[in-house]
């Protein structure tokens, strides 16, 4: 199968569907970092299918494999072993009224990261209509992605042109990425049919035109 590749030592490893290609887009906006529970030879391998000429993936290639074994010999297995903090340090120094850097992250395990970094996680669920493990990144991700490219420097743009008297907050990806679930979930809700009644269970929501009514025991 083409998205199937050997790896130097043996191993295989499966490529998801259109990955060099949404790599080659996704470069001219982010900088690129790759982290895995594999070992650091494994990672250094995978980035090398990725991105030979290592011109795309300009980032940190991280194994988190250290920290997998420590935790999962300590009193508390069930830490997450992964954090933007081993990547990038510097997203620990959070000066007040300056901009911050505030990465966003690919992944299909939510629970490997800890709890106040979940939200700058973009979740990629396997596909499961597909016989080979496939995630799908056009055009959803993609779309993610731009938005919150275009919001975060618009409002950053705007943000920096204000008067220092009148400026807020600066602007975050991950505040960006927020509105952007925002709208697509508003989208949904205004393109979603109307008039329909249905019996709910007991305890449920049922939903009818201009009205939500709660059906309690």
């Amino acid at each position: 199968m083409h998205r199937v590749r050997d790896l130097h030592d043996g191993r295989k490893v499966v490529l998801t569907e259109r990955v060099h290609e949404f790599l080659d887009w996704a470069q001219k906006y982010y900088e690129i970092s790759v982290c895995s529970l594999g070992d650091q030879p494994y990672v250094d391998m995978v980035v090398n299918v990725l991105d030979p000429s290592r011109t795309v993936i300009r980032g940190i290639a991280y194994s988190a494999r250290n920290e997998y074994m420590y935790i999962s010999q300590s009193w508390s297995s069930r830490r997450p072993p992964k954090d933007l903090l081993s990547l990038f340090p510097y997203c620990a120094e959070r000066e007040p009224g300056l901009p911050t850097i505030d990465p966003i992250i690919i992944d299909d395990n939510v629970s490997m990261w800890p709890a106040d970094q979940q939200d700058n996680i973009i979740v990629v669920r396997e596909n499961t209509q597909s016989k080979v493990w496939n995630v799908s990144l056009f055009p959803v991700v993609q779309q993610a992605l731009s938005y919150v490219h275009e919001s975060y420097f618009r409002q950053l743009d705007a943000w920096g042109a204000s008067e220092k008297s009148q400026r807020g907050a600066p602007p975050t990806a991950t505040g960006c990425y927020k509105e952007y679930l925002r709208r697509e979930l508003s989208f949904k809700i205004a393109s979603a049919p109307t008039g329909i009644v249905s019996d709910g269970p007991t305890g449920s929501v049922v939903a009818m035109p201009e009205a939500i009514a709660t059906v309690s025991s």
